[in-house]
């Protein structure tokens, strides 16, 4: 497997090329190809009994080789990234995955990077405090507020006055 990495003009995004040979693919499209083989059902086989070659015909290769490749990336993914030494945030995006005629594919990854901040002359500014202090009016406001809340319903015995609640 080689890669290649490509930044955009605005160092927002990089795209990274995996190259992947032959030899690299061929245990896991056996795998996926017997992963299916054990799941498709075909008119006229029993499930898990469709022979390798008519699947293999009705699935086609590329197709094969694509399943493999986003299997093989599904595991490597990880050490891709950190290979390629980006600060990558969020998860990559498939942009091309072209199998080749040799056996190999070629997989083109988009990315999104975490941005660089450069604050210049943060020295100059100036941060204004609040005043912390509290006066006793918005103390008095608040516990009223607060018994307001808490405040019992009870039933009384007497007409309806301007507070009650009905």
């Amino acid at each position: 497997m080689r890669s290649s990495t490509t930044t955009s003009d605005d160092q927002r995004t990089a795209t990274i090329a995996i190259e992947f040979e032959a030899p690299e693919i061929q245990p896991k499209r056996d795998e996926v190809l017997t992963r299916l083989q054990r799941e498709v059902r075909l008119p006229g086989f029993r499930r898990g009994k469709v022979p390798r070659q008519l699947l293999l015909k009705r699935i086609g290769e590329p197709q094969l080789v694509r399943e493999a490749v986003e299997a093989i990336l599904e595991e490597r993914l990880g050490d891709v990234i950190a290979e390629s030494g980006l600060d990558v945030i969020g998860t990559p995006v498939i942009e091309a995955l072209e199998p080749r005629s040799d056996g190999g594919a070629s997989v083109s990854l988009q990315v999104e990077l975490r941005p660089s901040v450069q604050v210049s002359d943060w020295r100059g500014i100036v941060v204004e405090v609040p005043d912390p202090r509290v006066s006793d009016e918005e103390i008095n406001a608040i516990v009223e507020r607060l018994l307001e809340q808490r405040a019992e319903v009870r039933d009384v015995e007497r007409p309806v006055a301007l507070g009650d609640q009905i």
